[in-house]
Formats: C-alpha cells, sequence, structure tokens
C-alpha cells in the first residue's frame, strides 16, 4: 500500500525545492537589474567620453587644417614672408599633428577616416 509518509515527505521536499528556486530566481533577477544599471551607467559614461573627444578632435582637426592653410600660403608667398615666418609656420602645423597623434594616443583612442576607435571597438562614425 500507500505509505502516506513517504507521499507527505516527497511533497515537502518538492516544495522546498521549488521555494529554494524561487529564491534563486529572484536573486538572479536582482543581480540582473543591477548588472543592467551597471552597464546603462558605464554607456552613459563611455558616451560622454565619445563626445568629449568627438570635440576635441573637431577642435584639433580645425586647428590643424588652419595651421596647414598657413603653412602652405607661407610657403607659396617665400618671397613675401621672411625665414622665421615659415619657420613658425612649419612648427604650427607640425605640433598640431603631433598633439592630434599624442592626444588620442594617451587615452588609447585613434581617429581614422571619420571613425574614432578605442581598443578593438568602433566608439563613433561618422
Amino acid at each position: 500500500m500507500l505509505d502516506f509518509g513517504v507521499l507527505d515527505r516527497v511533497v515537502k521536499e518538492t516544495l522546498a525545492a521549488i521555494e529554494k528556486s524561487k529564491i534563486e530566481i529572484y536573486e538572479i533577477v536582482e543581480g540582473t537589474a543591477d548588472e543592467i544599471q551597471r552597464v546603462r551607467a558605464e554607456l552613459a559614461t563611455v558616451q560622454a567620453e565619445a563626445t568629449a573627444v568627438i570635440v576635441q578632435v573637431d577642435e584639433q582637426t580645425q586647428r590643424l587644417k588652419a595651421a596647414r592653410r598657413r603653412l602652405v600660403l607661407v610657403s607659396r608667398n617665400f618671397t613675401t614672408y621672411n625665414e622665421s615666418d615659415i619657420k613658425e609656420a612649419y612648427e604650427a602645423a607640425e605640433k598640431e599633428t603631433s598633439s592630434s597623434y599624442s592626444s588620442g594616443k594617451r587615452r588609447g583612442i585613434y581617429v581614422f577616416a571619420g571613425t574614432i576607435w578605442s581598443g578593438s571597438c568602433v566608439i563613433w562614425r561618422k
């Protein structure tokens, strides 16, 4: 015959396992929600940094273009400008070129063909 004690024990163990699983599922959900918040905060930080880098790159690009235009103007009209003007224009263009590169390199961020890279992932693309 059926032993109701065994059946009762099996039901109680099953209910306990279900309750334990329910608690574990709740903890997983809670941990996932915390992780989502952390990732969202990290994403916001990365987006803010990317925006700042984009602004900085745009500013540096404008300064570099201006320095190069000045160098072309001075070089083209070398009879109008003296040697110190030419040297100053060359040094300014070189400074802007190296400044643009080293600024991104310090941050581990590189700009190539309208795309901003950080490590192996694309942060922003025009």
